[in-house]
């Protein structure tokens, strides 16, 4: 009985060890590869040193940037997979309530909204309106929907559009209306114009200065200023003339004369 007892007291021990030897004998393992971003340069087969890649970043011109946007708008505009959907892309809004016509307007892309406007005309003949009336009150679902604030009409706003007044004061101090953005940090002595305060800072916590109104506008320090380019001023022209004949822009009220036409 001592003898049994004795051996099963040391049969867990014996396991033990052996394991212990077995693992000894075991194959170190391989450590797995941690993955990071950039990731590591490899090294070269030759010497064993690391190459760097040195492919330079393609930066393109602000006018090579504008004619591929354009392509592309026009092939979306023109594909045929989005064909049947293209009514319903054209009516959707963006977080300020506005369809891609009158975004593009509003953002002075002038050329874009000639896309958008012959893509909503192309939408409205392929419904087939019964007539010109319907067509007419199909195409303002796309341009100016029911419901959108009077300030965003894009005959409105193609009319209203202007530069922020620091493109032609600099940094004279003139007399003028100026805005503090408390939205932005334009408070104190900062403010802006009354262009940035209609597009730069729409729907910001923006009011009229109580101030002295002599100052230069401060817009394009705190912000990412959107009334520094004026845009294609032909394509604004022949815009405005498009949408004052083959729509119904002008007979719908702005936020200066509510009830009344534009023109």
């Amino acid at each position: 009985m001592m003898r049994r007892a004795t051996s099963a007291a040391r049969h867990p021990i014996a396991i033990l060890e052996g394991c212990r030897e077995r693992e000894g004998e075991r194959e170190p393992e391989v450590q797995i590869p941690t993955l990071t971003w950039p990731p590591e340069p490899m090294e070269s087969q030759s010497g064993g040193a690391t190459s760097q890649a040195t492919t330079p970043a393609v930066v393109l011109g602000a006018a090579e940037r504008r004619l591929n946007a354009m392509t592309i708008l026009r092939l979306l505009c023109e594909s045929p997979a989005l064909q049947p959907h293209l009514q319903e892309l054209l009516s959707a809004r963006e977080a300020h309530n506005c369809t891609p016509f009158m975004y593009a307007v509003a953002g002075r892309a002038y050329q874009s909204a000639h896309v958008l406007l012959n893509s909503v005309q192309s939408v409205v003949q392929s419904v087939g309106c019964p007539d010109k009336a319907s067509q007419r009150k199909a195409v303002m679902t796309m341009l100016y929907p029911s419901g959108s604030h009077p300030d965003d009409s894009p005959i409105f706003v193609l009319c209203y559009n202007d530069t922020c007044s620091f493109t032609w004061t600099g940094c004279e101090h003139i007399n003028q209306d100026i805005f503090e953005c408390r939205t932005c940090g334009l408070t104190g002595t900062l403010c802006c114009c009354t262009e940035c305060a209609r597009v730069c800072h729409k729907g910001h916590d923006c009011k009229l200065k109580r101030t002295s109104p002599t100052a230069y506008c401060d817009c394009w320090e705190k912000c990412k200023c959107k009334a520094l380019v004026a845009g294609q001023q032909s394509g604004r022209s022949d815009l405005l003339n498009r949408l004052m004949f083959d729509t119904d822009l002008v007979s719908q009220p702005n936020s200066r004369e509510i009830g009344r036409a534009h023109v």
